[in-house]
């Protein structure tokens, strides 16, 4: 789990991103990621768009996703 694209150091390529929301901030982590998981989020939204482009997995709008799913 990211809080801010500051934190994008810690993340390994092929990671699932979890994150609260993106913006063109989180650009960078799409190259990273395996895949990405939003807390909110719409098949418009900046997450859903931007990993359509990458080919990536997908899955926005999962309530509470940040606490409920484990780091490894």
């Amino acid at each position: 789990m990211l809080e801010s694209p500051r934190d994008l150091k810690s993340l390994e390529k092929g990671e699932v991103l979890v994150v609260h929301t993106t913006n063109p901030d989180w650009g960078e982590a799409f190259e990273i990621a395996g895949a990405v998981v939003t807390e909110v989020g719409s098949k418009l939204c900046h997450a859903a768009v931007v990993a359509r482009e990458y080919g990536l997995p997908c899955v926005v709008n999962v309530k509470e996703a940040m606490s409920r799913i484990e780091e490894a």
